[in-house]
């Protein structure tokens, strides 16, 4: 087994021998995909059958964020965005559809939200053909931005400790809050 430190994703796609290839650890750095991002949204097509400009498209992480507060995005963290922001329907995707965020969203946006119920792979191909994304702090979220091409992604401004930092500050369409 070879054990590949530096330069980990240049080293992989240079080397075209049949391997396996084990990955051990967290990567969950935007580094090691920002100098792919065409390879990758290549590699991870979603067709995007979903054409709706007017809307935006919310992740609610909850469950298991909520008891951490350095992971777990406020309610008025996705109110806000959604006050300044214009649309015409709110799609949300979430992990605890009875947390009182929806119910406040659902109270003040009345008829014009929509809880999107799909497994995990439909939430993922739904959401990434949206225009503006609210996302959650974390790596299936990021990953809903990374693969889209929204315009306007909106991403909580938070790194963990370590190397876990899915910050991007190379686009204008991210916009960290």
């Amino acid at each position: 087994m070879m054990n590949y430190e530096s330069n980990l994703l240049e080293t992989i796609l240079d080397n075209n021998s049949e391997r396996k290839i084990i990955l051990h650890g967290f990567f969950q750095n935007y580094n090691y995909f920002k100098n792919y991002k065409d390879k990758i949204k290549k590699w991870f097509y979603i067709d995007k059958n979903y054409e709706n400009k007017d809307d935006i498209a919310i992740h609610i992480r909850k469950n298991d964020f909520k008891h951490i507060p350095k992971f777990d995005s406020s309610d008025d963290y996705f109110l806000n965005l959604l006050r300044k922001e214009s649309f015409n329907k709110i799609i949300i995707a979430t992990d605890e559809p009875e947390y009182i965020l929806i119910k406040k969203i659902m109270e003040e946006f009345k008829d014009r939200v929509i809880i999107f119920k799909g497994n995990t792979f439909e939430t993922l191909q739904h959401f990434t053909c949206y225009n503006k994304l609210i996302l959650s702090f974390g790596t299936y979220s990021w990953w809903m931005g990374f693969l889209s091409n929204a315009e306007r992604i909106y991403l909580p401004n938070r790194i963990c400790p370590g190397s876990i930092d899915l910050r991007v500050f190379d686009e204008e369409r991210y916009v960290l809050v």
